[in-house]
Parts: C-alpha cells; sequence; structure tokens
C-alpha cells in the first residue's frame, strides 16, 4: 500500500536504481504509473506493505518499505527487482547495471563508468567537492542524511592525494 515518501520513517528499508540517462517525459509518467501500481500491490506472503517510491532527478527509481509494519521478503524483493527490469525492458534504460557511478555536476546527473573514475580524476574532470551520489544506501535515514556526498568524503577519497 502506497504511503508518502516524506512520511515513512528513517529506519525504512530502501533500494536505489539509477538509471544511465534521464527518462523522457513520456518514459517518465510510464514509471509514474508503473511504479504506483507495483508499489500498491507490493506484498510479502500475502501481507500488504508499507511502502513508497519516489522519482529523483528524472534518473533514480527509490523504494523504500517500513519493515516495522511488515518485512519484505526474498520474494517480494524478487518481485521488485521484476518490476525494475519491466521498467528497463519498456523504456530502454538501465537501472542494475552497479559499474556505472553517478555524480551531480553542474546541475545535471552525470553517469560514469566505474572503471573510469581514477582517470577523471587524474584530468580534474572530478574534483574533490564533486557530489557523488551513493546508490548503496540501506534505509531513508542515510539516504535523507548522505544520498549525497562530495567526493573527498566519498569513496573516491582515496584518489586524491
Amino acid at each position: 500500500m502506497l504511503h508518502s515518501f516524506d512520511e515513512m520513517p528513517d529506519s525504512s528499508r530502501m533500494w536505489i536504481y539509477q538509471a544511465d540517462r534521464p527518462f523522457t517525459t513520456d518514459e517518465l509518467l510510464l514509471v509514474e504509473q508503473e511504479a504506483r501500481n507495483f508499489v500498491n500491490s507490493w506484498a510479502a506472503h500475502g501481507q500488504s506493505l508499507r511502502a513508497t517510491y519516489r522519482i529523483e532527478h528524472n534518473q533514480f527509481i527509490l523504494l523504500a518499505v517500513d519493515e516495522n509494519y511488515h518485512p519484505a521478503s526474498g520474494c517480494s524483493i524478487d518481485d521488485s527487482v521484476r518490476f525494475i527490469r519491466n521498467i528497463e525492458q519498456k523504456t530502454g534504460v538501465e537501472l542494475l547495471n552497479r559499474s556505472n557511478v553517478a555524480l551531480y555536476k553542474d546541475g545535471k546527473v552525470e553517469i560514469q563508468p566505474l572503471k573510469a573514475i581514477k582517470s577523471s580524476i587524474e584530468k580534474g574532470e572530478i574534483d574533490r567537492e564533486t557530489l557523488v551520489f551513493n546508490g548503496f544506501i540501506n534505509n531513508l535515514k542515510d539516504f535523507r542524511n548522505s544520498w549525497t556526498q562530495p567526493a573527498e568524503e566519498s569513496w573516491m577519497s582515496k584518489y586524491f592525494v
């Protein structure tokens, strides 16, 4: 059952799916409709989940479940991955590729391959203040506090001398 993203507790379990490009206007409408339908019917062992979704920067799909109400099960998590794969198929975007890194530069999301990050730092294309999206957030509290962070405070810090 769909709940307001902003009213979900900090302890809510969270998944972030990063697209390799922004959704078009038509794709965004499709994603919104599909996400609303999915979250409204999302269940674990026949029990409705108190869940929510949000689309950020026209490029990230966020899903969250209040596990204090009812925990997500392996099968319900599999259902969410099927939902994401369905979105990939309908839009042609990649959402499950964990080898891309999302940066926030000049007011927009920029996707770079993980293997190019060190070189981009050496060339000065990524500096210490460049914002990095943390795709490994596990709960809403961490999302609210540290979804983005300067590169020098992220896992990239090892590349700054």
